[in-house]
């Protein structure tokens, strides 16, 4: 049996070394990242099913129901919800230009 005397890399570390980011990934992330977006803003500009609202907000089909309710029922976007929303704008604007 052959001993290593190197201790072994766990598969963590592995793939958080493999590259850093670049300057300009992190501008990239600065400006997708910056950008909150109503619902209203962006279903101006997007055609979406709840469906894929609920997909792209990483939430459920009823969260999504209830933006559209009012009343008691009725809530808002989350600002988290609102950043998803941003991020899609951004990027399907970048590639549909």
């Amino acid at each position: 049996m052959i001993s290593s005397t190197q201790p072994k890399k766990s598969v963590r570390d592995e793939v958080f070394s493999q590259r850093s980011p670049t300057p300009q990934c992190w501008q990239m992330w600065d400006r997708l990242d910056s950008k909150l977006i109503e619902l209203d803003e962006f279903l101006a500009y997007w055609q979406l099913s709840r469906a894929e609202l609920a997909r792209l907000c990483h939430c459920s089909l009823d969260t999504v129901d209830r933006w559209f309710v009012t009343g008691r029922r009725h809530r808002p976007p989350t600002e988290i919800h609102k950043r998803f929303l941003g991020q899609a704008h951004a990027l399907w604007s970048k590639a549909t230009s």
